[in-house]
């Protein structure tokens, strides 16, 4: 079931060549007018495995600060405080103004906005979002009142493993009255006096295996698989099979966390059969699949309900007007149904018996009838129709059960151990009492007969040709049975 997965090289094409980040314009200077001047002076951060802390008083418009001090490393999952300090600028009244916060998060080199609030980030609704913090005009126009304005910042799992970009925008516009109305991580819109500064990122999150595997509603040909997603996956690469060994690469992928079996690629499921799921996470497709960011494979097991096999039947004692059925017993059954029919078409429902023979009275002669069997079973619901047909015999046929008043019938016949008596014409008259007896005339077991039915034991006794008599307060019969 192993199968090679080849994908369009257009599909991943922009992994081979990400773009660069885009050095941000700002209209004026900030050092450039003493009056607007607006720059920032420190940036710390807290809550990160190693922080930022960069207490710079100059400015110049743009830097990108890296190295020690200036690199904050965070686990995904977790969250961490961001602290940026700007000066005021002067005048009367000082201007307003506003900032923004985009970290790169999936590594592609571009802080995703498309315009002043696009990609806001927001765990539930926007998690892959670039852009933090809620002092821009999203929805409302608000502007920073303090000089230090501090952002809590969480570290979405879905973020790309290893470094990545932080990239802080404050800055004024031209109107006292206004914070800018837009800010943009590239461009200067909206921002007349700025100053922007980037700093690394480095994330911890390792590709790992999915923690939990869940199997549900498993039957006899059909189940659902559910599985965990940490949130840094890009797909899941998986295989089901009978073979318990690391199947290596080149197996199926899915974006999805759940599957329902039988499905397109796996279109059948045996019944009472063990199979494996072998499971893992890709979360960074970058070049070619060879190359790829993976997991650890995953095991899970699962075993199918055992399987309801159809019955297998054996027609005899065919007389012109009867026959009988029997059938091997089948293993967690419930019930049996069965139905006759002159033609081939399917029943939609029979006779339900519990047995595993029936009498099949009533026939026409020199007909052919068609016997249908299937079997109930537990946990698995039922078992395909089987199909058996006959000839009865014609009406010059003379039935031996036709020249006695009372008869009995012993089925299966061979039996293995317990064989039913069947009493198939009269009625019984008192209690009755059957005994069995081995070739020697030994008996070797007796009990009453209180039904038309009954099973008798014979599963102590060795292999061997036994006869069965009954005797009631009016009738005796005898049957022969071969013991195997």
């Amino acid at each position: 079931m192993k199968k090679a997965i080849i994908f369009c090289l257009c599909l991943f094409a922009a992994h081979f060549s990400y773009a660069q980040y885009c050095v941000p314009v700002t209209s004026v200077p900030c050092s450039q007018s003493t009056t607007y001047k607006m720059y920032i002076t420190n940036i710390t951060t807290t809550g990160g495995t190693t922080n930022i802390n960069n207490a710079n008083n100059t400015c110049s418009g743009y830097n990108y600060y890296t190295g020690t001090g200036n690199t904050l490393y965070v686990n995904a999952g977790t969250t961490f405080t961001l602290n940026i300090t700007v000066i005021n600028p002067g005048g009367s009244p000082g201007f307003k103004f506003s900032g923004g916060v985009w970290i790169d998060w999936d590594g592609d080199n571009v802080f995703n906005t498309g315009g002043a609030c696009n990609g806001y980030y927001n765990a539930t609704t926007n998690p892959t979002g670039e852009l933090m913090g809620t002092n821009l005009v999203c929805p409302t126009a608000t502007a920073w009142t303090v000089n230090t304005q501090t952002y809590t910042i969480p570290v979405p799992t879905s973020a790309k493993d290893g470094l990545v970009r932080m990239r802080i925008r404050v800055g004024t516009g031209t109107n006292s009255g206004f914070p800018p109305i837009s800010i943009d991580p590239c461009a200067s819109a909206g921002v007349t006096y700025g100053e922007v500064e980037d700093y690394d990122v480095v994330v911890s999150n390792p590709c790992i295996p999915s923690t939990s595997v869940v199997f549900s509603n498993i039957t006899y040909k059909s189940l659902d698989i559910q599985w965990s997603k940490k949130g840094n996956e890009k797909y899941f690469e998986y295989l089901i099979d009978q073979n318990p060994v690391n199947p290596g690469g080149g197996n199926y992928l899915t974006k999805k966390q759940s599957m329902n079996l039988p499905d397109t690629i796996y279109k059948h499921l045996d019944c009472n059969t063990k199979y494996y799921l072998h499971l893992r996470s890709i979360c960074d497709t970058t070049g070619p699949q060879a190359s790829w960011a993976t997991s650890n494979w995953r095991l899970d097991s699962f075993t199918t309900s055992p399987c309801c096999y159809t019955p297998d039947v054996n027609i005899s004692n065919i007389t012109s007007n009867s026959a009988v059925a029997t059938w091997n017993p089948v293993q967690s059954v419930l019930q049996y149904e069965y139905a006759i029919r002159i033609d081939t078409i399917t029943p939609l429902k029979g006779t339900i018996t519990t047995n595993t023979s029936a009498l099949l009275p009533g026939l026409g002669s020199a007909r052919e009838y068609y016997f249908f069997i299937r079997a109930y079973c537990t946990p698995t619901p039922n078992s395909d129709w089987g199909l058996d047909s006959f000839l009865t015999q014609p009406s010059t046929y003379v039935d031996p059960l036709a020249m006695k008043s009372f008869a009995i019938l012993a089925m299966p016949n061979p039996v293995k151990d317990i064989v039913s008596l069947h009493v198939v014409k009269g009625l019984r008259n008192g209690e009755g009492i059957i005994t069995v007896m081995d070739m020697t005339g030994k008996t070797v077991l007796t009990q009453k007969v209180d039904k038309d039915v009954t099973d008798v034991n014979l599963s102590g006794n060795p292999s061997g040709v036994y006869f069965i008599r009954y005797k009631d307060d009016e009738y005796t019969d005898m049957v022969k049975v071969t013991k195997e």
